[in-house]
């Protein structure tokens, strides 16, 4: 059955390597079905698996810092790192009191980020592909 579908939903988008997503529409399950994956082009594969990784133990609290949030000892501020699918750096964030406020910053930035790519893509994707990566939520934890 799955071989079927990818069959059926396999496109190509011109000088782009293609890849089995099951982040857009697998959230947290681990396995890929029809249900669950989507093909997409790897540099939107590869931006959706980085926003469930980076996570660091605060030293200040000893909690886990949500996605892509650090912790300066010096200044007693926090902040987040993002880097953007066109760039060639990571970008320091602004410095905010609590890891939530460094955090909703990280977030608007990658949801602009995605937004961006989807609409590089949009003329390839398909429709429910393309709504979904407007729709994906960066969480936290």
């Amino acid at each position: 059955a799955f071989i079927d579908w990818y069959i059926e939903h396999y496109y190509e988008v011109e000088n782009q390597k293609m890849a089995i997503d099951k982040d857009l529409f697998g959230g947290d399950l681990k396995y890929y079905s029809p249900d669950t994956t989507c093909i997409l082009p790897q540099i939107i594969n590869t931006m959706l698996s980085n926003s469930k990784r980076h996570r660091l133990p605060d030293k200040k609290s000893g909690k886990t810092l949500p996605l892509c949030v650090y912790y300066n000892k010096t200044l007693n501020k926090y902040y987040a790192i993002i880097k953007c699918c066109d760039a060639e750096k990571a970008v320091k964030l602004s410095y905010h009191d609590t890891p939530e406020e460094a955090f909703e910053e990280y977030r608007k930035c990658k949801k602009q980020d995605i937004k961006k790519m989807a609409d590089k893509y949009k003329e390839y994707l398909p429709d429910y592909v393309y709504e979904a990566l407007l729709r994906f939520e960066i969480k936290p934890y």
